[in-house]
């Protein structure tokens, strides 16, 4: 499955932090799949910059599934330095 950004996804298991079935937005692929979830996290971070403090965090493919596609997303939220890693 290949992500992009602003697809809303789904946990499938725990993931260190992560509850199975909680629910965020991919908005990063500088170390992996970043995702901003949805509720806040104490163990959590910002993903490089790319979300709020305490709701990021690195995931795998195989760690979430599309709830919802959104080819729509605005890129103009995405920071340079995404912008540059996915246009590279």
């Amino acid at each position: 499955m290949e992500y992009v950004i602003g697809d809303r996804v789904c946990a499938v298991h725990d993931i260190d932090h992560i509850e199975a079935g909680d629910t965020g937005t991919v908005v990063s692929f500088l170390y992996g799949l970043g995702v901003a979830w949805d509720e806040y996290n104490h163990d959590a971070h910002n993903l490089e910059g790319a979300c709020e403090n305490g709701h990021g965090w690195w995931v795998g493919e195989e760690d979430v599934e599309l709830i919802e596609n959104n080819s729509d997303y605005d890129m103009i939220s995405a920071t340079d330095e995404e912008l540059n890693f996915l246009y590279s």
